[in-house]
């Protein structure tokens, strides 16, 4: 277990680290030309480098390795459950995943990289546990012993708690997240295992300096009764906007299909795949460079926090900031640091934010069905906090107490405590991931690790719940609806009943 661990901790840090050495140098250039007022130069500078990279993360699924696509988390919930799915568990799986999803991500695509560390982590737990590979030639009889299906699956399991634990630093919430959502079996011997394995993980992934760092916050929040108002009706909004994500979804995934029926040849429908892609690439790119420019730049107001990331990085010399370029110059991490960022109050306008929620919903959504190797884990906590954030603002400019000192705007303490636009966006964030995935106790607990904002616990619990019990009325949770679309067979732990009493006439 602890050289799973530390395997799946130092694959995470390269995975991230890589990513970002492919995505700063592009991202840089971009602002540096856009800052010359350059706007054409920049939509050719982004949509070329974004449609090299998505077109090399496509080819590698399309050509080499179609069962590394996509997230793998469906297929691991199948075969955890009991279904045989071909070489989702080789080497040349791996090799091609982690490729795959370097590129799609450091393209500038809409997505993460978290669904396949969880996929590339059951990987690791499947390989060093057997000891056997027939691409690599490998076969050690020590390991004989644990070639059996039992503790093969448990090693699997392990894997992908690892690599939740390694994507997120959250030990305890990798643990969670594979007992809840992936394992159809457990055991207590299995609990601390695993547990162990996650631990190592994150240990391994901090020590190596993860590029993913934890959100930080110079304000604890207080909580008020009066939160869980906001907190209700944006676990309505994360259960009804999660359940439509998956219902987009699944129509994008069904309506590929369809279209590919009228194919004439196999070698058709695969370039036909990597046209889909150019055309996501250079869609997300025009609207990354242009969108900007539906907004002014706007004279700063707001305090620049040490410890938030960097908002005087988009301040120019006349003391102006653009709000969506914040948002769309910078990588998906650094964009959810300034979403969750405390005591930033009216940073962003609630228009800013819609003009930037509507195309990153719809295009988040395409993205994650294509061919790539990318996770949906990015964009939902995006999109959340796109919209748990524009209601903080509303909130702010209609119940907000703000008070003018001559030229100089007063800061955070001036508000009522718990009317945080970034608190809010937390609890958007948690929402939204909660009415797509229906998780509940992982997702608290991963949410807490990664923010360390235990102050936000209830909350948070309770806009999951809400998302998760509006959710369930509506589409089933987007993993095991992919399951259905996919034609992988997965046997319920618990039998669909129904409540019609049965006649003679429904029999024959």
């Amino acid at each position: 277990m602890g050289m799973i661990g530390f395997t799946v901790g130092f694959i995470g840090f390269l995975l991230h680290n890589v990513i970002d050495a492919i995505e700063e140098p592009i991202l840089e250039k971009a602002l540096e030309l856009a800052k010359e007022g350059k706007i054409g130069i920049v939509w050719c500078w982004r949509v070329g480098m974004g449609v090299i990279l998505a077109s090399l993360s496509s080819i590698i699924i399309v050509y080499f390795r179609p069962s590394a696509g996509g997230s793998g988390i469906p297929e691991l919930i199948a075969f955890l459950n009991g279904t045989s799915i071909r070489h989702i568990y080789n080497v040349r799986t791996l090799l091609a995943k982690f490729a795959s999803c370097a590129f799609a991500v450091s393209a500038g695509l809409f997505a993460g990289p978290e669904g396949p560390m969880i996929h590339i982590g059951a990987l690791v737990g499947a390989g060093l546990s057997q000891f056997k590979s027939d691409s690599m030639g490998i076969n050690l009889a020590y390991f004989q012993r644990f070639r059996n299906p039992e503790d093969r699956r448990n090693f699997i399991s392990a894997g992908a708690a690892a690599g939740v634990s390694s994507a997120f630093g959250a030990p305890v919430g990798g643990l969670l997240f594979s007992m809840e959502e992936v394992s159809s079996f457990w055991s207590n011997r299995l609990t601390w295992q695993v547990f162990f394995c996650s631990m190592i993980a994150a240990f391994t992934t901090n020590i190596f300096n993860s590029a993913f760092l934890g959100f930080h916050y110079q304000l604890e929040i207080l909580n008020n009764i009066i939160i869980f108002i906001p907190t209700i009706c944006l676990g309505i909004l994360g259960g009804g906007l999660g359940s439509l994500f998956v219902f987009m979804n699944l129509k994008i995934v069904r309506l590929r299909d369809w279209v590919e029926t009228f194919s004439i040849s196999s070698r058709l429908k695969k370039l036909m795949k990597i046209a889909e892609v150019v055309i996501i690439i250079t869609l997300t790119a025009t609207i990354s460079t242009t969108l900007p420019l539906a907004r002014k730049c706007q004279h700063q107001k707001v305090p620049i926090k040490t410890g938030v990331s960097a908002n005087g990085k988009w301040r120019y010399t006349n003391q102006t900031y653009n709000e969506l370029s914040s948002l769309l110059y910078t990588s998906q991490d650094h964009a959810i640091n300034q979403l969750l960022s405390r005591g930033t109050h009216k940073q962003y306008s609630p228009e800013g934010l819609l003009y930037y929620f509507i195309p990153y919903f719809l295009l988040a959504c395409w993205t994650s069905t294509a061919s790539l190797s990318v996770g949906l884990v990015m964009p939902m906590l995006t999109i959340g906090a796109l919209y748990g954030r524009m209601i903080g603002e509303l909130l702010v400019i209609w119940f907000g107490e703000h008070f003018y000192y001559g030229e100089k705007y007063s800061d955070a303490s001036d508000y009522k405590a718990w009317m945080d636009p970034g608190a809010i966006a937390l609890i958007g964030a948690a929402s939204f991931f909660a009415g797509v995935s229906r998780l509940t106790i992982s997702l608290t607990v991963i949410m807490i690790e990664i923010t360390n904002d235990v102050t936000m616990l209830l909350p948070i619990m309770t806009a999951i719940m809400v998302a998760k019990i509006v959710g369930d009325q509506l589409t089933h949770p987007i993993y095991h609806a992919l399951l259905e679309v996919k034609c992988i067979p997965i046997l319920d732990e618990e039998p669909v009943v129904y409540t019609q009493d049965p006649n003679g006439r429904s029999v024959l």
